[in-house]
């Protein structure tokens, strides 16, 4: 091993693991997307399959999570004006997820 991933913490460890997936979105108003950009590139380089969802309606969260089985949603919000519509987004990716 490395002597890099040697050094690396516990809880780091579950990065290395290359069958988890992410899906990460951000308020389909919202122009913050430097910080899911980077987020994505961290996720691959430790070889997680990361699908992005640019625009990210409710429809759109539960078409995808209605579909595929994701380890992590993550969901950017930049702008507190944006809340309100996450936290309908998160209620709907609950619903119709495949992760049950």
């Amino acid at each position: 091993m490395p002597k890099s991933k040697a050094l690396l913490p516990l809880i780091a460890l579950p990065l290395l693991i290359s069958n988890f997936t992410i899906l990460l979105a951000k308020p389909a108003a919202s122009q913050h997307s430097l910080g899911l950009m980077v987020v994505s590139e961290i996720f691959r380089r430790h070889h997680w399959r990361v699908y992005s969802d640019s625009q990210s309606t409710p429809e759109a969260l539960e078409r995808t999570l209605a579909g595929e089985w994701v380890d992590v949603l993550g969901i950017s919000v930049a702008y507190e004006q944006h809340i309100p519509a996450v936290a309908q987004s998160v209620i709907v990716s609950r619903r119709h997820s495949v992760n049950k």
